[in-house]
């Protein structure tokens, strides 16, 4: 069985501090795109999409290769769907319409135990959610990221608080009963008590999952730029951790369960697709940009949507880069990916998974870490504490 991911790569707007591949919704004033979007039709991309989705993904090669590709008579077994870009709810409601049927007749879906898609309060229609709803999406995830108007505008995002909380209430009038809320800490400007009361109004709706991301100065985005030009300041390190602390405190007190670094769910709402790539799973993914694991080998599309269509629909394979691991480093990136989860790696189940002791593999890494608080440890299993967890990167950089 595999997890399944599909990138839409469109939205209105690129958010500022985005880094994902997407391409913009029409052209001119936001307000204008707001109007239009829906009438544009993406009939190349999805027929590019439908023929990526008849591939055997064990015969997905790199492009340069020339390879052709074939048609699968027997789709892979699914267990978990996310759709996600981009805004997949932007498009048009014909193609948002043919995308699920695309699906319907690529893939077996008998087995699917979440459906996610992921949404955007502005363009999200009750029309949309109750296609959802009919063709088996079982979570939505909607990209809230602040309660605070000039927040989201400092952000680029194109809906305001209001709009979200409306949303929610939409949502749950329509049937959805599994609800996940994106925000963002850390942000330049911000203090304690602007996280407090986006988690204030998180809270209030009670969704059944929350993920709550530190935002990632990530080089090339619009937002690093202006920081990198001294129009924006980050945050210092002590207030970052205050407000990540805070954060866990006050979710963990409102019945969320902390199950990952950053993400947080009422007991049972657990991400399981998430869940299934932290644990080194087989996941396909479809689009541009989209990267795909199987058995130890990664793949990646090409981030283009030109060259993506352009490639598929001449019968050529979208994929431009490829790598199948070594054993150790296979080894360490599960352990790595693993970590994520605040309950920790299990020391049986990594053998099992893996064939090495976690001490063989990074024996005098762990000692080091632990040394410095950032990894406890006992005989069955080994995670990162408390003190650890906002270092993490630092941890995962240490262990590959």
């Amino acid at each position: 069985m595999a997890g399944l991911y599909i990138h839409i790569p469109f939205c209105i707007r690129k958010c500022l501090y985005c880094d994902f591949y997407l391409e913009p919704l029409g052209t001119g004033p936001i307000a204008e795109r707001l109007k239009t979007h829906q009438k544009l039709r993406k009939t190349p991309f999805l027929d590019a999409l439908a023929t990526e989705f008849r591939l055997l993904p064990q015969l997905k090669t790199e492009s340069e290769s020339g390879a052709e590709m074939e048609d699968s008579d027997h789709p892979p077994v699914i267990r978990t769907v996310y759709i996600g870009g981009g805004t997949p709810t932007e498009l048009a409601p014909e193609d948002f319409l043919r995308l699920f049927d695309e699906l319907a007749l690529a893939f077996d879906f008998d087995d699917v135990v979440e459906f996610t898609v992921e949404a955007n309060p502005a363009t999200l229609t009750r029309e949309k959610v109750d296609l959802m709803l009919e063709r088996g999406v079982t979570r939505i995830s909607l990209g809230v990221q602040s309660f605070d108007d000039d927040v989201l505008e400092m952000l680029g995002r194109i809906h305001n608080a209001e709009e979200a909380r409306e949303t929610v209430v939409m949502l749950r009038s329509a049937g959805v009963d599994n609800l996940n809320l994106d925000l963002i800490i850390n942000l330049p400007g911000s203090s304690l008590a602007q996280v407090d009361w986006d988690l204030e109004n998180l809270i209030e709706l009670s969704p059944e999952h929350c993920s709550c991301y530190a935002l990632d100065w990530t080089p090339g985005t619009h937002l690093t730029t202006l920081r990198d030009q001294g129009k924006m300041t980050e945050i210092d390190d002590e207030l970052a951790i205050a407000q990540y602390q805070h954060l866990r405190k006050k979710l963990i007190a409102a019945g969320f369960h902390h199950y990952e670094l950053f993400n947080f769910a009422r007991p049972g709402h657990e991400s399981q697709h998430n869940i299934a790539t932290w644990r080194g799973g087989d996941y396909l993914g479809f689009g541009p940009s989209a990267s795909s694991h199987l058995g130890g080998t990664r793949m990646t599309n090409v981030a283009s949507l030109r060259l993506y269509q352009e490639h598929l629909l001449a019968g050529r394979s979208p994929v431009v880069e490829s790598e199948t691991l070594d054993a150790n480093r296979k080894a360490r990136e599960l352990l790595m990916t693993a970590l994520r989860q605040v309950d920790g790696v299990p020391r049986d189940w990594f053998h099992d998974r893996t064939g090495f002791e976690v001490e063989d593999l990074v024996g005098d890494v762990i000692k080091d870490l632990g040394a410095k608080g950032w990894i406890g440890q006992d005989a069955e299993r080994v995670w990162i504490t408390a003190d650890g967890i906002y270092l993490s990167n630092r941890i995962f950089e240490a262990i590959l």
